[in-house]
């Protein structure tokens, strides 16, 4: 059995748990898909937005993570526009 098939269990195992018992009772547990994006498609999608909202919305985060990637790529000179 390779790692990526024991991780494949894994994950399944954890979908499968529906709630944790606690201290203070059950708790919902929550798996997220995680995709990465790209600089490319970040400035793209930057480009195209009008508003820091828009473009957090479009790329499913939030509008603080986004601010802070824009001001990374502005670092590494990526002349962006600036979002109301």
């Amino acid at each position: 059995m390779s790692n990526e098939d024991s991780d494949d269990e894994y994950y399944k195992a954890m979908l499968s748990e529906k709630t944790r018992g606690g201290s203070d009772g059950p708790r919902r547990i929550v798996v997220r898909d995680i995709r990465a994006i790209s600089d490319k498609d970040f400035v793209v999608a930057w480009q195209q937005s009008d508003t820091l909202e828009q473009l957090a919305k479009t790329l499913c985060v939030n509008k603080k993570s986004a601010n802070a990637r824009a001001n990374r790529l502005r670092e590494k000179a990526v002349a962006l526009k600036k979002l109301r």
